[in-house]
């Protein structure tokens, strides 16, 4: 019996290498600016959270008016 959920190592273990790589860039950067990291301000998830709930109200009225 086939299994459609399988994945292969090797593409698992290339993910792995490129999130490594990415990390390691990432780490680089802070260090060598770590003036540059700040928190993200509450106001911004506010209006992430706002955004999110307007286009779900959308998705719901377009479901009923459909």
């Amino acid at each position: 019996m086939a299994n459609d959920n399988v994945i292969p190592f090797a593409i698992k273990k290339e993910e792995a290498k490129q999130k490594a790589a990415f990390l390691e860039l990432l780490e680089a950067d802070i260090l060598s600016q770590p003036e540059c990291v700040a928190p993200i301000p509450k106001s911004l998830f506010d209006r992430m959270d706002a955004i999110k709930a307007k286009a779900e109200a959308n998705r719901r009225q377009d479901l009923l008016e459909g």
